[in-house]
């Protein structure tokens, strides 16, 4: 058989292969039909891409809107309209008197009981209850044991002072014979809440301050409120304390938690500060006279740092005098709880136990420089993740502020807090005398700190000489109270003197401790840090600058400001 012929034109093909060209030639003619032109396609595309994009630019433009009414008009233009005064009614609780609830202390019989009076190679004989040191030792330890009985834990914090600050605290504050010179009358004020863990230290300090200021010249205001700990328990002890010593006092507390819902905070606050304030009449009539007035926050400090800005604020006649106050920095990685961090007990076990901890300035929300500006970048958003204690007065033209600081020697300010301060009690006794108070929003004034608006009003009565101390170095934790970077030329410093670096043969103010007052000018603006209840920051570049004093004050006699001190030469207004 001869084998069939494939044809193109398919008469002689195989039947079923004829099959397989009949159906592919069917689908072709199919899809052809069908299948709509590139051309077809694109009108009908066209339309539906038009209203997407149309619909994504809405959403677009629509969130920026929002975003800008809601957010970034105050960011960029900071419209203090946008942030409307807070007016709900601030309610204080004036507290009582906790030492009832705690058992009298009898120094007498603590004393007497294991000590007997003897005669020394002197013409007078000792006797124990005349030994001031002795009678402070006692208490510190008769409060330590009280403190443990209502579960807060004794000050572990080494006071351990340098050679040199030994020296210096004997010459500044005691006789050649130890008996303090008493040349300072002081009233130490403090508002605490949950504040056991540092408790036993601050008491601990102003205690041992008493050694060289005298027992009878020292006067203790606290205001304590809504504490959940056994912060107020611990003041009950302490003012029973404080009465065994013979040392005047006034401390209150409040069960009462405070309400801020709907409240302006920094009201709540100024109310806050007046309370341990107002004692000041009674402290005058106590210690016939106050000549220093010492606020001290919830801080790890030591006897010699309330005595340095005392000692400070009179050396160079200024009117107020600061310490620094700081945090830990904290790690990158380790920020929001990503890498595992040791509890608070484990970390403040010692005192000295962590050298090498970063820091960084707390309060830089109050204090300015002479030239108005913040003593750190503002929006600097590395600040808490590294060591910044070089950025301190880095912002200035000029170096001299950043040189003092660096060499621990003091450096004029326009307002500062930072955890301790010393100022002149003076502003605080005329007839309307100054209290910690709010902005007044009416006047378009930056609703700032009251701490900050004090210093506005100290300045607006010619008290302009403001100073930070950097040899006090206050930490809001016990384990980095011995950072290396605090401990550099503070009254801590145990390195020899060899070891420090050498002054400059010329005593200009890159080293002189003396402040001279006239090589340095007054600001013109102050940088405005409002505090604000919504998202708000504050662009470098478009800072709010306002007045550096309170118009309403501005009227009020510089004589009168001044009759206290009648031969100073202050900046004028």
């Amino acid at each position: 058989m001869t084998p069939t012929s494939h044809t193109g034109n398919g008469k002689d093909t195989h039947p079923i292969l004829q099959h397989r060209i009949n159906l592919s030639t069917t689908h072709n003619n199919h899809n052809t039909t069908t299948a709509p032109s590139s051309s077809t396609l694109l009108k009908w595309r066209k339309p539906r891409l038009t209203r997407l994009v149309a619909l994504r630019y809405l959403i677009l433009t629509g969130s920026a809107l929002f975003l800008y009414l809601r957010y970034l008009h105050r960011l960029i233009f900071i419209d203090y309209s946008a942030f409307p005064a807070r007016t709900g009614r601030v309610i204080i609780h004036p507290g009582h008197n906790p030492g009832f609830s705690a058992p009298v202390y009898n120094i007498t019989d603590d004393i007497l009981r294991s000590t007997t009076t003897t005669t020394s190679s002197s013409s007078s004989p000792y006797h124990p209850l005349r030994d001031q040191n002795l009678m402070i030792d006692r208490a510190i330890a008769e409060l330590d044991k009280r403190y443990q009985s209502v579960f807060i834990q004794p000050s572990t914090l080494n006071c351990r002072t340098s050679l040199e600050t030994q020296e210096l605290l004997r010459t500044r504050f005691l006789n050649p014979d130890g008996t303090p010179k008493r040349q300072h009358k002081v009233m130490i004020a403090l508002n605490l809440h949950a504040s056991q863990d540092v408790l036993p230290a601050i008491t601990n300090a102003i205690l041992n301050s008493m050694r060289y200021m005298g027992l009878e010249n020292v006067f203790v205001s606290i205001y304590e409120n809504g504490s959940w700990d056994h912060t107020s328990e611990g003041l009950a002890h302490l003012e029973q304390i404080l009465t065994g010593l013979g040392v005047a006092h006034h401390i209150r507390t409040a069960k009462e938690e405070t309400v801020w819902l709907g409240v302006d905070r920094i009201t709540l606050l100024a109310e806050y500060r007046n309370l341990a304030l107002s004692a000041m009449d009674q402290a005058e009539k106590r210690l016939g006279g106050v000549s220093e007035l010492v606020f001290i926050n919830d801080v790890y400090l030591c006897a010699q740092d309330i005595l340095e800005v005392i000692w400070q604020r009179h050396f160079q006649k200024a009117d107020a005098s600061c310490g620094t106050d700081w945090k830990e920095s904290e790690s990158i990685l380790g920020y929001g709880g990503w890498l595992w961090k040791p509890s608070t007990e484990t970390e403040t076990a010692s005192s000295d136990d962590a050298p090498g901890k970063s820091v960084y300035l707390y309060d830089s929300w109050v204090a300015r420089s002479l030239t108005g500006k913040t003593l750190r970048p503002r929006l600097d958003l590395l600040t808490h993740f590294r060591d910044a204690y070089g950025v301190i007065f880095n912002q200035e033209d000029s170096k001299l502020y950043q040189t003092r600081f660096q060499r621990a020697l003091p450096v004029p300010v326009y307002s500062c807090w930072n955890g301790i301060i010393a100022l002149d009690p003076t502003p605080f006794k005329y007839a309307q005398g100054l209290t910690f108070r709010a902005a007044d929003r009416t006047a378009g004034e930056c609703p700032s700190s009251e701490c900050q608006l004090l210093a506005k009003d100290f300045w607006s009565l010619g008290f302009d000489r403001w100073i930070i101390v950097p040899k006090v170095a206050v930490t809001y934790a016990q384990n980095i109270y011995y950072a290396e970077a605090l401990v550099r030329g503070s009254n801590r410093d145990h390195r020899p003197l060899s070891d420090r670096p050498q002054q400059a043969t010329d005593d200009d103010q890159n080293w002189s401790d003396k402040i001279v007052w006239s090589s340095y000018s007054k600001p013109d603006t102050v940088v405005c840090w409002p505090d604000m209840y919504k998202f708000h920051i504050d662009f470098e570049w478009n800072h709010v600058l306002e007045s550096p004093y309170n118009p309403k004050l501005l009227n009020a006699s510089s004589a009168t400001a001044r009759a206290a001190d009648p031969g100073s030469t202050h900046f004028a207004v």
